[in-house]
């Protein structure tokens, strides 16, 4: 199992070298400038919730320049690192055939949490500097490599970098399911929001993060109908599917801040690689995680000990049996 690193994200951006000037950046600090006019801007009616934590009212996009939007709710979206990627299309599968969908979509289904996994130093005023250039590191990072839909800077600030209707390389092979449907790898039928944090640090999100966060996880689920349980971290979905265990990942793999973000708490929902296709975890997933399993986790685990009983095998024959659909489901996708 691989705790930090990031095959969807190769390089680290905490790695990269501090090459761009404070100053230099601090000329794109988003003010409007009277040549960029803000224009109000016409969005569709945003879709019902369809389950999980509802919404009180539609957010939609109130003004936009070329370098921010702004929302109703009061979420600023800054735009200077935005960059082009692949339009978003993918399939679902249904949970018991595992039969794909006829229809290719774009709306996307879900949102994965991440961390950036970058150099971290306490918010004080005194490092102002440090943080200036490590959040400009993440943010070149992402923008070369199309990481994520959105980052959630130490300062609070939404940063879009790859649009909503393009694909971010932010999940690699990963797993999830909601109800019936269940989605494969989910760069394409997910949106990914990295918040600049790093999971072997003891720093939790700023305050300021939080409130972010919570103003951007609204607007997505107003914008696409997001369920709230489609709303989980990339610890619950990361899967290895060389040996078929879950946490190839563990950003977020504990304390992520469901409740404040508006979110039921997710951790407690069985994790669909163990329920669908009998992945397995091992103690080093155990210790990426606290030394905490979650109570989804130990549900799914349950759920596989159940079945396996009423179809008179072992855990483990069970296990294999759904192992064995995972692979002959990649065999599809992957020919």
């Amino acid at each position: 199992m691989r705790r930090r690193g990031r095959r969807d994200c190769a390089a680290r951006a905490g790695r990269i070298g501090l090459t761009a000037l404070v100053l230099c950046f601090a000329n794109q600090l988003g003010h409007s400038k009277a040549s960029e006019p803000i224009v109000p801007i016409n969005v569709p009616v945003a879709i019902p919730m369809v389950a999980g934590a509802p919404l009180a009212e539609a957010i939609w996009l109130v003004e936009e320049t070329a370098l921010r939007g702004l929302y109703s709710n009061g979420l600023i979206v800054r735009r200077e690192h935005e960059t082009k990627a692949t339009p978003r299309s993918y399939h679902a599968y249904q949970r018991q055939t595992l039969q794909r969908g006829n229809q290719s979509l774009s709306v996307p289904a879900g949102i994965v949490f991440h961390t950036t996994e970058s150099r971290i130093v306490p918010l004080e005023q005194a490092r102002t500097n440090t943080l200036l250039r490590s959040r400009q590191d993440v943010l070149d990072h992402a923008h070369n490599s199309q990481c994520y839909n959105f980052v959630v800077d130490r300062f609070g600030q939404v940063f879009r970098v790859v649009p909503e209707d393009q694909t971010a390389l932010h999940a690699g092979h990963s797993i999830w399911a909601s109800g019936e449907t269940v989605w494969i790898d989910l760069n394409e039928s997910f949106l990914g929001v990295s918040f600049e944090a790093e999971t072997a640090k003891a720093f939790a999100p700023s305050a300021a993060q939080i409130h972010s966060g919570r103003l951007l996880t609204e607007m997505l689920r107003s914008r696409f109908g997001i369920p709230g349980e489609n709303c989980v971290t990339h610890a619950q979905v990361s899967v290895n599917p060389d040996n078929l265990r879950i946490g190839y990942h563990t950003d977020w793999g504990s304390s992520f801040p469901f409740l404040q973000l508006g979110l039921p708490d997710n951790y407690a929902l069985p994790v669909a690689a163990v329920a669908i296709f009998g992945f397995l975890h091992d103690d080093t997933f155990l210790q990426a995680v606290e030394n905490r399993p979650w109570s989804g986790l130990l549900a799914a685990d349950r759920g596989i000990a159940r079945q396996a009983t009423e179809q008179g095998l072992t855990t483990h024959e069970f296990s294999i049996q759904l192992q064995q659909r995972y692979k002959n489901l990649r065999r599809q996708r992957h020919g």
